[in-house]
């Protein structure tokens, strides 16, 4: 039976103090409305108290609420209701009394199974590991298979002779538990050409317990071939510095453990006296450990088998004679279901293969195959991959179990993870440290350990990103950049950002086994799984999921209902899945129930008072219901693909407590759009992908000062005269947003402004005050009405600035000085139509030659400039031969300007030329292809 991640009883305490919580925040928030009237008292008790109300004894503490119930009393009616409401807090003694009971229970079962978090150090161990076997240097060739590779480029390595400083070097090979690395060690040790290049050789298992006495005397045992008494670490160190001294040694360290870089230090110390070139292999599990020993600039990293070399060594271990006619058969039948269930794992493989052989009947091995890979007799999975997560810290075994959510092969982004870990309460607060970048530490680290694995695919949950891919062909670069600069502000200072990440089919197997019942997936229609009443989290995929509505009614402490569908066109009511929700669904803390087909959500949803994350992307949803705004603990609320979301509550920024850090809306609401007041008020929000500018919220853009990633701010033309000082410092203050989109509306170059109630001085103002900060790096104007542009623009400070895209601003007859930009490399240009020569004011005075005239730009793209007639060459006076005035530029595109005549630059560097709808252009199409056909 799996140890369970976290009891049922310690859910039910988390829960408790959620509710004390919740109603700490209600007392707090109407006190604040009721200053005015009355004196101010001790109302209610400071989150310390709270908590204190768990670890002092039940009767003190429902004393002291009697007390602050008796002072809300005389406040006043209002808030008298909300006392009324406390007194429910006296109930939970009973409560209190038998979670506290059931977890001293727990606590003393923990001890007598080994499962302390003391798990491997000291005495105290999981009897599952007692068995492990030290390994040895010995290897029976004939019954591995592959590595050819691998060895080839190991032993390559062994045989030059690069060094570090210290005589030796070291290369980590690392990999998750079973994958063979203990295995391609003693094939490369073993190997003849290395046998003859090393004068001395040793073979150490390292294990858990990095004893440095231990180890320094087994090093000099396996070098001198016979044992040793003395314990005493200076009498071996001297010893071993005699037997290494001169001599080009290869010493390998099997199934190391240790992250604590003194002890590693003071192991190697004699090593130094060895002879140039000598070298050590170790394997390892975790990637900190590799961190922590090596000399070379990249690990080897060992993955699985292919399926060929999976083939070979079924047939090699689960039969006697594998060429026979009854191996064929078998593998025939069954090879590729074996090498789909052990997915490229030898360990997994030699386990399964080994329960075979004595299996003659293709109904046993049918029924073997069916079974969990955990319930096979007798093997070696198990106490393999279990002793990487019993050395897991507590906190990070709650995030490694979480992720049995996932179906197998499922691909995730480290922000979704983080987002849904926090919603849970996994993610503990460190200090000032944001929630999010502890979250990450938390990925990273199950990433170092080897628990999740890069993906070349895209995320199987495509909406986690808030932007969604354009039809039109410009905008592809914003949404590029957007995702990119989204996901690149989400954390501080974080590694592994890459695209997606994947649980080994095994590892995902291990959060199964270890999440006991209190974890559960509904996937296959066919395959029904009985979800338990003790279940806390529940997935499902609405194309395949067969659960029944009263079914819900048995999971009434859910905390985690996760819809893991994104393609498809299955779309469910929400009333049908959760008729009754405030009681189905009391505790529930994540809720993403995508494709909702109801166009308004029942109001119950304000009952849900512990949900921290609320996601309804790619739903008909047309409004949200008021009773959203009573959500105290909402933390991130995810509205992608919701185009018919009209509108939002009115009290959405007054949401009680203003937790709420990510709000991702529809990326585009039309016109019928208005952002509701208060928003503002969300001063603890990071990620707002859009802002709807309105003639009354023009201030609150200011007050959103941790915003981060990309920003559009559209319906720009609503700020009058009056409400444009208001704009001054909005976007100057936000350190962490990367890139901003500045949206007027459509207007046409022939439109007067008087007819549309618009003044070019006053955008002109609005764009000069939305003077953003200098760590920028995407801008984009689009439909705007000026005449000019800002001085900001293209000033030098902007270093970060790679983007700049103008777009539609008709009424601009100038363009900003954007050459002094040193990072620029995408710039875009389309329908300026009022723009007629483009020259010395593009590139600035030119005062500065040392300077070249966009050095980074790559790609630049002109485009509908009704009116240009003239690209005017600005001439360098020291330009040298790989000068220009755009030395890096790779692709040049100019469409759709009907009276631009020619233009003679140099692109040294340029290889994609495009231009199209240039009818002047093409009568003289031969200097093109004479000055830039290469």
């Amino acid at each position: 039976m799996a140890p369970p991640p976290q009891t049922t009883s310690t859910y039910d305490a988390e829960a408790l103090s959620d509710e004390a919580e919740v109603l700490r925040l209600k007392l707090e928030s109407e006190y604040q409305t009721q200053q005015v009237r009355n004196t101010p008292v001790p109302l209610i008790p400071s989150e310390s108290n709270v908590s204190s109300f768990f670890k002092s004894s039940v009767e003190s503490a429902v004393k002291g609420f009697n007390e602050k119930i008796e002072v809300i009393k005389g406040i006043g009616p209002k808030v008298y209701n909300f006392a009324d409401e406390l007194q429910r807090i006296k109930r939970f003694g009973s409560k209190v009394r038998d979670i506290d009971e059931k977890l001293k229970s727990i606590a003393k079962e923990d001890i007598v199974l080994g499962l302390s978090p003391s798990i491997g150090s000291g005495s105290s161990r999981f009897r599952l590991f007692n068995q492990r076997l030290p390994t040895s240097s010995l290897v029976m060739r004939s019954k591995v298979v592959g590595r050819e590779e691998d060895m080839e480029k190991i032993i390559g390595w062994l045989l030059t002779g690069q060094d570090s400083d210290n005589n030796f070097s070291v290369l980590p090979i690392v990999g998750m538990g079973g994958v063979g690395k203990t295995t391609l060690a003693q094939l490369v040790y073993n190997d003849e050409r290395v046998k003859k290049h090393f004068g001395l050789k040793a073979w150490v298992c390292v294990s858990e317990d990095f004893d440095v006495v231990r180890l320094t005397k087994e090093i000099l045992e396996s070098t001198i071939g016979s044992s040793l008494s003395s314990n005493s670490l200076d009498v071996l160190q001297v010893k071993l510095q005699d037997v290494l001294s001169e001599k080009r040694f290869l010493l390998v360290l099997d199934d190391m453990w240790n992250e604590k870089y003194d002890r590693w230090d003071t192991l190697r110390t004699p090593f130094a006296f060895g002879e140039s070139g000598s070298k050590i292999l170790v394997t390892t599990r975790h990637k900190r450990v590799a961190s922590i020993v090596s000399t070379v600039p990249n690990d080897h990293d060992l993955k699985g088998l292919s399926d060929m070399d999976c083939f070979e060594l079924v047939r090699r271990h689960a039969f006697r004679d594998g060429n026979s006619l009854h191996a064929n058969g078998k593998l025939e039948v069954f090879g590729e279901k074996i090498v789909k269930k052990c997915k490229g794992l030898p360990l997994a493989i030699k386990t399964l293969a080994g329960l075979l052989r004595d299996k003659r009947e293709n109904g046993e091995w049918k029924d073997l195959l069916e079974n969990e890979i955990w319930d096979l007799r007798e093997s070696e999975i198990l106490p393999s991959l279990m002793l990487s997560y019993y050395h897991l810290p507590p906190i990070l075994k709650r995030c490694f179990t979480y992720c049995a959510l996932f179906p197998k092969d499922y691909v995730f982004n480290k922000i979704e993870i983080v987002m849904l870990w926090m919603a849970e309460g996994i993610v503990q607060p460190k200090g000032r440290k944001r929630l999010e970048d502890i979250g990450a530490a938390y990925f990273d680290e199950l990433f170092m350990r080897s628990f999740f694995e890069l993906s070349n695919r895209r995320p199987s949950n495509e909406a986690s990103s808030p932007f969604v891919k354009p039809s039109i062909i410009y905008e592809e670069i914003f949404f590029d950049l957007s995702e990119k600069l989204y996901i690149k502000s989400f954390f501080e200072s974080s590694n592994n950002m890459g695209l997606g990440f994947v649980m080994h089919d095994l590892i995902h197997d291990l959060a199964q086994y270890v999440s006991g019942g209190t974890y559960c997936r509904r996937e296959e229609y066919d395959k029904p799984s009985k979800v338990l009443t003790t279940a806390r989290h529940l997935s499902y995929l609405k194309r395949n999921c067969n659960v029944e509505a009263p079914e819900f009614v048995t999971m009434k402490s859910l905390r985690t209902l996760l819809d893991l569908e994104y393609y498809g066109d299955n779309f469910l009511s929400i009333k049908w899945f959760f008729p009754t929700m405030e009681y189905q669904f009391q505790f529930l803390r994540v809720l993403r129930f995508r494709k909702c087909s109801n166009p308004e959500l029942p109001n119950s949803i304000g009952k849900l008072k512990h949900l921290r994350l609320l996601d309804f992307s790619f739903s008909d949803v047309e409004r949200l219901p008021d009773s959203i705004t009573s959500l105290c603990n909402l933390q991130t609320l995810i509205l992608i693909h919701c185009w018919s979301l009209r509108e939002l509550p009115k009290d959405m920024g007054n949401i009680s407590g203003f937790l709420i850090s990510h709000f991702l809306p529809a990326v585009s609401w039309g016109d019928s759009y208005k952002m509701p007041l208060g928003m503002g008020n969300l001063t603890n929000l990071q990620t707002l992908s859009t802002f709807v500018m309105g003639s009354k919220n023009s201030s609150e853009l200011r007050d959103l000062s941790l915003l981060r990633g990309t920003l559009e701010i559209s319906n720009l033309e609503t700020i009058g005269n009056n409400e444009k000082e208001a704009m001054v410092d909005s976007l100057k203050n936000k350190v962490h947003l990367l890139g901003v989109r500045l949206r007027w509306s459509e207007y046409g170059s022939d439109v007067s402004f008087c007819d549309l109630g618009r003044d070019e001085k006053i955008e002109e103002d609005v764009l000069d005050q939305l003077h953003p900060h200098t760590n920028l790096e995407s801008l984009w104007i689009e439909d705007y009405g000026g005449m000019r542009f800002p001085s900001w623009i293209g000033h030098h400070s902007f270093s970060n600035l790679e983007i700049v895209s103008l777009i539609d601003c008709c009424k601009c007859k100038f363009l900003p000085h954007l050459r002094q930009l040193p990072l620029l490399k995408h710039l875009v240009i389309e329908g300026c139509s009022a723009i007629k020569i483009i020259g010395s004011e593009l590139y600035g005075d030119g005062s500065s030659s040392a300077n070249k005239q966009f050095r980074s730009l790559e790609t630049l793209r002109i485009g509908r400039m009704d009116e240009w007639v003239e690209w005017s060459e600005v001439v360098e006076e020291e330009q040298g031969e790989d000068g220009g005035q755009f030395p890096c530029l790779l692709e040049l595109t100019i469409w759709c300007c009907p009276k631009l005549r020619m233009f003679s630059h140099h692109f040294p560097a340029l290889v994609e030329l495009e231009i199209g709808m240039c009818h002047d252009l093409r009568r003289r199409w031969r200097i093109f292809l004479h000055c830039y056909i290469r």
